[in-house]
């Protein structure tokens, strides 16, 4: 009973392109196999082994409120940076850093769009000293780890051994004060956030947290604070030029008494204080930080649907803004209701109810 029709709706129901997988067979006349030799016997591989030196093992540290206090070390730059720093016996002799710098005011840093965050995400694709190849050449053969991320707010974090500490400081000197924002470096950037944002406008929780965001946001559109469209985003990320980065790099990068920098683990304070002050002691900031407190504004309670047909999961997102900081004296309780109702994500009421109880 199959007719013509049938079997084109079929098609056409079926058949789509997105669902396909293609195979191609090349047959080949000669083909190349690879020959598997035969395995060693242990005892010939392994006659001559001599097993690396054992790493001293760190001694127990007690990481209490009162042993960090006790042992922790505080100094300032001459510039204002606020320094700690907890020397601790650590296995291999491991040190872990971070050094926050904060920038600008609400007047400077109006209207810049996506100039501060590109700024910080071209840091490690040059300097005048370094490649972005030879950035990370030079980092793994210290056998170290450096990330740095942020907009307004820079954090660099860092990890290293004792005896290796000073040479990633100098590097990180390097790409923080003299970055070179290379234009074949600014295009792949652009190319890589614009390929992100059309992802996350495919995924529902990205749509879902862009949806409330923009609800219950108080600001204009040159805020720093401000949260862009999709279609703004993009925009802004297009906009920005090399010219852009430097000048902004010029005007607000620096330390000041806004800057704070910690170390942990096998380090030597006095000689990391050495360090620190060659490296940012004179480096200041032409622009004067300031906080740019938020602002709390009622919004109207609002049930926000975003429509993704091609998508099997669904997102939920429930915000409600209270006009509360830190400093309330309701804040702890607060904080503790939370994590009670569903801040725990396996031991709250609500974790308990949805995944244990629901399934």
């Amino acid at each position: 009973s199959v007719t013509t029709e049938d079997v084109s709706r079929v098609l056409n129901q079926y058949l789509k392109r997105d669902n396909r997988t293609i195979g191609i067979f090349l047959p080949d006349s000669q083909p190349q196999r690879a020959e598997i030799p035969v395995a060693p016997e242990l005892e010939t591989l392994l006659a001559n082994y001599q097993g690396r030196e054992v790493e001293a093992v760190a001694e127990v540290f007690e990481p209490s409120a009162e042993n960090i206090e006790a042992n922790r070390v505080s100094f300032t730059l001459s510039n204002g940076a606020k320094v700690t720093v907890l020397p601790k016996p650590t296995r291999g002799q491991r040190v872990w850093g971070q050094i926050t710098l904060r920038t600008g005011n609400l007047e400077s840093l109006s209207g810049l769009g996506s100039i501060p965050q590109m700024t910080t995400a071209m840091l490690t694709r040059g300097s005048e000293n370094y490649s972005r190849q030879d950035i990370r050449d030079e980092v793994d053969k210290l056998r170290s780890s450096m990330g740095i991320s942020g907009a307004e707010r820079i954090t660099v974090s860092l990890e290293s051994q004792r005896d290796r500490l000073e040479p990633l400081m100098a590097i990180i000197e390097d790409v923080l004060k003299n970055p070179v924002f290379p234009q074949n470096e600014l295009d792949e950037l652009r190319r890589q956030r614009l390929t992100g944002i059309e992802q996350q406008r495919d995924e529902p929780s990205a749509v879902a947290n862009q949806a409330i965001s923009r609800h219950l946001n108080p600001y204009s559109d040159t805020h720093p604070d401000y949260t862009p469209s999709w279609e703004e985003q993009v925009e802004r990320i297009e906009a920005v030029e090399v010219t852009d980065l430097r000048a902004f790099h010029q005007s607000h990068f620096g330390m000041g008494p806004q800057t704070t920098i910690s170390f942990v683990g096998d380090v030597d304070a006095n000689q990391l204080k050495l360090i620190l002050e060659e490296a940012f002691g004179e480096w200041d900031s032409a622009v004067p930080y300031e906080v740019i407190a938020p602002t709390y504004t009622q919004t109207e309670g609002e049930i926000l649907n975003e429509q993704m047909p091609d998508k099997a999961n669904a997102m939920m997102l429930g915000i409600q803004t209270i006009p509360i900081r830190s400093d309330h004296p309701d804040y702890p309780a607060l904080k503790l209701a939370g994590e009670m109702l569903g801040g725990g994500f396996l031991n709250s009421r609500l974790a308990d109810r949805i995944r244990d109880q629901e399934g």
